[in-house]
């Protein structure tokens, strides 16, 4: 499903385009699937645990918060920027596959937000911090990965984390703070 949509966009493949790429029959595929769009939103659901499985495990592989978001960012980015065909299926073509398809978007965004409100501070500054920071600070980085893909820059992906990182700890650690994790990111 995955590469048949690269290749042609979702609103233009069909289960003909599916079962003809996978060389299965057509009672083979509605054995697994009920129609097109359940097909596409389970592939499209392991696409995004493997994000999310990457991304965690970065986080997880790191001690301070600035460098776990750093290599939660620096795996997502990473991820996408290797399969630029699959990106702009689960990031571009997603949206044309209806409400279904864009829940697993959903769960993917809420995976991230816990990893980011660990940065939350808890001093009398976190009254000023919105609820919904880590939702804001999410939306906005996948909004920038979005126009990138959409643009046809998928590969240069990597070369926004610096940016990324400062966007995503910010909020959580000031100007002066996000700078100095800005500062402190390679690129691949």
């Amino acid at each position: 499903m995955l590469v048949c949509v690269a290749s042609r966009g979702y609103a233009a493949t069909t289960v003909a385009h599916v079962i003809g790429w996978a060389g299965v029959s057509r009672a083979t595929f509605y054995q697994l699937f009920d129609d097109k769009e359940d097909c596409f939103v389970e592939a499209h659901a392991d696409m995004v645990s493997q994000l999310v499985g990457r991304g965690v495990m970065a986080y997880e592989n790191h001690r301070s918060w600035e460098d776990r978001i750093r290599g939660t960012i620096r795996a997502i980015i990473r991820f996408l920027a290797d399969d630029p065909a699959g990106a702009r299926v689960g990031v571009v073509e997603v949206i044309a596959a209806g409400p279904k398809a864009r829940q697993t978007c959903e769960r993917g965004v809420e995976a991230f937000m816990p990893l980011l409100e660990e940065g939350r501070p808890t001093d009398e500054v976190n009254e000023n911090l919105s609820p919904r920071l880590a939702r804001i600070v999410v939306g906005g980085i996948n909004a920038l990965i979005f126009r990138e893909v959409v643009d046809g820059r998928t590969v240069s992906l990597p070369t926004m984390l610096p940016q990324l990182v400062y966007v995503a700890t910010v909020p959580y650690v000031g100007h002066k703070g996000a700078l100095r994790a800005m500062r402190d990111t390679e690129i691949d």
